[in-house]
This record gives C-alpha cells, structure tokens and sequence, in this order.
C-alpha cells in the first residue's frame, strides 16, 4: 500500500510539473512564447499604423522587446544547444517552436507595409535599433 501511495504521489507531482509548465525546457519554453507574444505584438502594431511615426513606432517597441528578450534567449541557447536544430526540435518544444514558425511569415507580410515608410528618418532609425537588438540574438 505504501509503494502505491508513493508511486501514486509521484505521478500528481510530475503531472501538476507539466501542467504548470515545468519539465526540462520549462525555461526554453517560456522565452520562446515571450518572443512569439512580441512578435504577434509587432505584426498588430504595424497592420494598425497608418503613417511613418506609428511605423517607427511599432518598430521601435519591437526593438525594445527584443533588446530585454536577448540576454534570456541567449541563456537559454547556450543551456540547450540542441534546440538550434530546428529539424530534430525536443518534443517537449514542438509545439511552441511551430507556433514560432507561423508568425514568423506574419511578421514578414507585415514588414512588407513597413517598405513605405523605408525612407523616412524616424523609420530608418528605428530599423536600426531594431538591427541591433536582433544581433544580440545572435
């Protein structure tokens, strides 16, 4: 009777981890839908604007995201280097990491209107901040 109370305990345990969220790449888990939730944020703000501020602006938040995301996704690259691998992604991430796969044509159909406003400085500067902090991604 004890074994099976014990075996039994384990098992709530491991099922209330997973259920909020633990398991091995709980923390991998957590920043990639941080950056899914930002870049859904990003393709909303740049379908809404209408001139080449609100552009710069939605540019400029994204940046913001990204630059405070960086030090959390590099942490988290080096902790599971496997996970560079997006064809043999942990099961644990397969989920999440298609979610990542479907904004991401989102965000570039959204980037195509960011093109009209390509030359203006506020935009122009802001696509350089938002450079910068996807190269700390890297």
């Amino acid at each position: 009777m004890k074994k099976v109370l014990t075996i039994l305990t384990v098992v709530i345990f491991m099922s209330m981890m997973m259920a909020c969220g633990g398991g091995k790449y709980a923390d991998a888990k957590k920043v990639m839908e941080k950056f899914i939730s930002a870049t859904n944020d990003f393709v909303a703000d740049l379908e809404k604007a209408e001139d080449a501020d609100s552009t710069a602006a939605a540019i400029n938040a994204y940046a913001d995201g990204m630059a405070a995301l960086a030090p959390e996704m590099k942490k988290v690259q080096e902790k599971y280097p496997e996970i560079k691998d997006q064809s043999n992604m942990p099961e644990e991430l397969a989920a999440t990491a298609k979610q990542m796969e479907e904004v991401m044509p989102k965000m570039m159909a959204a980037m195509m209107k960011l093109a009209k406003y390509a030359q203006e400085p506020a935009v122009m500067e802001a696509q350089k901040k938002l450079q910068a902090a996807m190269g700390d991604l890297r």
